[in-house]
């Protein structure tokens, strides 16, 4: 992941932690209730019908995502534009 140089400084302390949430806007969700709200996974034929907070698609009605992930470096990177 990349940071913006900007929020550079609030990375200082964060190679102390194993992991860190991250909060993601799902900016490209287009949900669509009758075609989102009860589907199959990977639109799998094979797959049972379940309903949209049972699985992992990303056209939401809450494009919100969130998502754990272990810390394996924590460096600082400066780009020159």
């Amino acid at each position: 992941m990349r940071l913006n140089n900007e929020y550079i400084g609030g990375l200082t302390g964060l190679e102390s932690f194993t992991y860190v949430i991250i909060l993601t806007y799902l900016h490209e969700s287009k949900f669509v209730r009758d075609k989102h709200l009860e589907r199959r996974p990977r639109n799998s034929p094979e797959m049972p019908l379940v309903g949209i907070f049972s699985q992992r698609a990303k056209d939401r009605p809450n494009p919100i995502g969130v998502t754990a992930v272990k810390i394996v470096e924590v460096a600082s990177v400066y780009s020159v534009a």
